[in-house]
């Protein structure tokens, strides 16, 4: 039933008139402090914890007739907002909702209990927000029906709210819309499909499709529905009042529609943006520096952004009032761990809180469940066993949150998939090159190998049980007593390094050759990678932590100011890589061959490579690329070469792995390391150690291969042998060589999954990427087609 208006409500505003209207007072808000005019520093900011932390809050800023820019004073932990034409909404990260501003319409009346809420929108004078279980729920202004949320409207992924209709992005791509269809707003296009992202604007709505297109519908009162021919490689939309923008994958923005007030009109040589929003008349966008562009109207301030304002992470727009969030979500510590293996969870905290007690509690199903409570040891770890319904709730990336009574974490959880127990194809390692120290001779009982690394005068396997396997004539190769639980490998210079399942690295062999001991405290880690004089770890919030000889004479374990959002790592003799989730490649160190002048212009690179004195780089289109010393050709490819699925270097050669399975070697062959063996074939992995001279192939795969995989957009589809239907399955994916949890699936009568990722997922994931599937006893891993 339509709700009842307790008093006047704005009607429908001119499109131009009401914007220009003069006299407006611009404030800005910041956790609660009103500004009127200019902007004056905030004392009273809430005390930040004695640790550190990360800090959230809302800025506010534009028209505040009915209190839209006065943020609750302390609103804190926010995750996400959203701006209405008079009301503004933010979700918090226990799930819950918390409105300001207008409520002739009952806009801001949160309705009561409401919670695990996963997404907001906000309309003209109505609200939104998306359940976890992919429900929606609604509130406010009805006349036209914006409210009612269709009947059995379910499996739902996102949300958007217009002048006086709502839309909804559905998990099979499809779009419903419900409310004012006066300009046809809510007529979605007959057989749209495909789409990855919606938004509603006025009277107009965009929907974004898998292909990076963009397809408009309902009002055209100033050429909203004109998207600009040929637009292509769009990752994000916005609607304003009567204009629309569009961010594409390079960073730029497009704008059409509107334009009397420039909204429309993106400031020349605006890049590097990774959000946008669009208001009554002007435009916003969020650049990857954390600072925030606006252009378009300003009759209330709604372009003038706040001077100083940085560390914004989130930003809305609507009506003549805009929201940014600053600082990630929540106001707790951030530096611990949290690691789930089968039922175990173990929580690693710094070891100055050893021999405490610590409450530990987790985010399933949008609301926040204590698991347990124990003591702190003296390492800083705490450890719950799990019941088996929760463990299997978990997957990577869920947030663990744990407080000692005075500091409070909040982390995401990391997970590897089980490991088999069914049938299995065999596996084995062949190893070619130089034998003198015994390098190649492989153990001839050796199976069951997930990950090989090949050093200077040893190897390394890793076992599907986590434990560890060396050979050679080499302080590396002697193997700690009792190494469990391992995750990663690395083989160097007389040394090894094993990363495992709690983020911390073990080293042994020669103490002092890659840069000396594993700094203390380190912990997060995913990846390491070490060179004659200097190490690198890659910790699960994109940073690298570096450590080098104590002069350290060629710059080595200096990792750049700021590098962030990494995804891979290579040391190479006495220069280090760096591969960034946006495809580009950071090196530093010694240069005297060039190995640290990463080609210009060099991008879409998937995976890294540092040899001795060269480097190589493996592009999404399965070509290589080299630089650095060429003394062999080690930096040549063969002509020709495509189709490559990974690579390494060696001291002064250079593998590649094709999609094929077969290998490609070049380069130096002092030592036979590049004579692929005749026949090799059903490789799945690849090592040749930066100071070595001689090559590792790991060959078949210790899980099931009778299966496929394939990505569509954001549809994952798996098919399994037929006779395995009417079931469950757990799935992974490993992206970046970190494994990731998906969620678990139903197994069709026919052996088929059907699983709709995360756009991150989806971007995450290339060709050749492994997908890990359990159902019972039986285990998959198979590549990405």
């Amino acid at each position: 039933m339509a709700s009842a208006l307790t008093s006047s409500p704005t009607p429908r505003r001119p499109r131009r008139a009401a914007r220009l209207r003069a006299g407006a007072v611009t404030l800005l808000t910041v956790l609660g402090l009103t500004v009127s005019g200019t902007t004056t520093a905030a004392s009273a900011a809430p005390a930040p914890a004695s640790g550190p932390v990360t800090t959230s809050h809302v800025a506010a800023w534009g028209l505040d007739d009915y209190g839209q820019g006065d943020v609750p004073p302390g609103l804190t932990d926010v995750t996400a907002l959203a701006a209405g034409v008079r009301h503004s909404l933010a979700l918090k990260d226990d799930g819950t909702v918390v409105a300001w501003g207008a409520d002739f319409s009952g806009q801001t009346d949160v309705p009561a209990g409401l919670s695990g809420v996963a997404a907001i929108a906000a309309g003209e004078a109505h609200s939104l927000a998306l359940k976890f279980d992919g429900t929606v729920a609604a509130w406010g202004y009805d006349q036209y029906g914006q409210t009612d949320v269709p009947a059995g409207l379910g499996n739902v992924t996102a949300i958007s709210a217009g002048d006086d209709f709502s839309m909804a992005l559905k998990s099979d791509g499809t779009v419903a819309a419900w409310g004012n269809d006066i300009d046809g707003a809510t007529d979605v296009p007959a057989g749209l499909r495909g789409v990855t992202a919606i938004t509603a604007g006025g009277d107009d709505a965009l929907a974004l499709k898998s292909d990076g297109t963009v397809v408009a519908w309902g009002s055209d009162f100033a050429g909203e529905r004109d998207v600009p021919a040929g637009l292509s490689d769009v990752t994000a939309i916005a609607a304003g009042s009567d204009h629309d923008l569009a961010l594409k994958s390079d960073g730029t923005v497009v704008a059409w529609g509107d334009d009397f007030a420039g909204e429309s009109d993106v400031p020349a040589g605006l890049s590097d943006v990774t959000a946008i929003a669009a208001g009554g008349g002007y435009s916003l966008a969020l650049r990857s520096d954390g600072t925030v562009v606006a252009w378009g109207v300003d009759s209330y301030g709604e372009t003038d952004v706040p001077p100083g304002l940085s560390g914004v992470t989130a930003i809305a727009a609507r009506g003549d009032h805009s929201l940014a969030l600053v600082g990630p979500a929540g106001a707790v510590r951030a530096d611990a761990t949290a690691t789930l293996l089968g039922r175990n969870l173990r929580v690693t905290l710094p070891a100055t809180f050893a021999h405490t007690t610590a409450t530990v509690s987790a985010y399933i199903a949008g609301a926040w469940t204590v698991l347990g409570s124990d003591d702190v040891t003296g390492l800083g770890q705490v450890s719950l066993r799990l019941t088996r319904t929760q463990a299997a709730t978990f997957f990577s990336g869920e947030r663990i949150r744990v407080t000692d009574g005075t500091e409070t974490w909040q982390i995401p959880l990391t997970t590897a998939p089980p490991p088999p127990s069914g049938p299995l194809t065999s596996s084995h390692v062949v190893a070619w090159g130089d034998h003198e120290a015994g390098q190649t001779n492989v153990p001839k009982e050796l199976t069951d190998v997930t990950a090989v690394s090949a050093g200077f005068s040893h190897g390394l396997a890793l076992k599907t049980n986590g434990s560890v396997v060396a050979w050679g004539r080499s302080e590396g190769a002697a193997v700690p007593a009792g190494l469990t639980g391992v995750t990663a490998i690395f083989a160097g210079l007389d040394y090894s390094y094993a990363v495992k399942s709690d983020g911390t690295v073990v080293k042994w062999g020669n103490t002092y050759a890659g840069g000396g001991a594993v700094p203390a405290g380190l912990t997060g880690v995913s990846a390491v990678s070490g060179g004659d004089s200097c190490s690198l770890a890659l910790k699960s919030d994109g940073t690298v932590v570096a450590w080098g000889d104590k002069d350290d004479v060629f710059g080595c374990a200096v990792v750049p100011a700021g590098l962030t959002g990494v995804t891979a790592i290579a040391a190479g003799g006495e220069h280090s890589l760096a591969l960034k989730s946006d495809g580009t490649v950071v090196a530093w160190g010694y240069d005297r061959w060039g190995q640290s002048d990463v080609p210009a212009g060099l991008t879409g690179v998937i995976a890294i490579a540092a040899g001795g004195d060269h480097s190589l780089a493996l592009k999404s289109d399965g070509t290589v690329v080299g630089w650095g010393w060429d003394f062999a050709g080690q930096t040549d490819p063969p002509a020709g070469l495509t189709g490559v699925t990974a690579i390494a270097a060696g001291d002064g050669h250079s593998l590649a792995l094709k999609s094929d399975g077969t290998v490609v070697a070049w380069g130096y062959d002092g030592y036979g390391e590049t004579n692929v063996p005749a026949g090799l074939t059903g490789v799945t992995a690849i090592s040749a150690g930066n100071s070595g001279y001689f090559s590792l192939a790991l060959v078949g795969s210790p899980y099931r291969t009778d299966a496929t995989a394939a990505l569509d957009g954001r549809d994952l589809r798996i098919t399994l042998p037929p006779y395995i239907g009417n079931t469950t399955a757990a799935l992974g994916a490993n992206i970046s060589g970190a494994w990731i949890q998906l969620p678990t699936s139903r197994v069709a009568k026919s052996g088929r999954i059907h699983l709709h990722i995360t756009r991150t997922q989806a971007a995450d994931l290339h060709t050749g990427d492994l997908i890990h599937i359990t159902v019972g006893t039986d285990a998959w891993q198979i590549p990405l087609s």
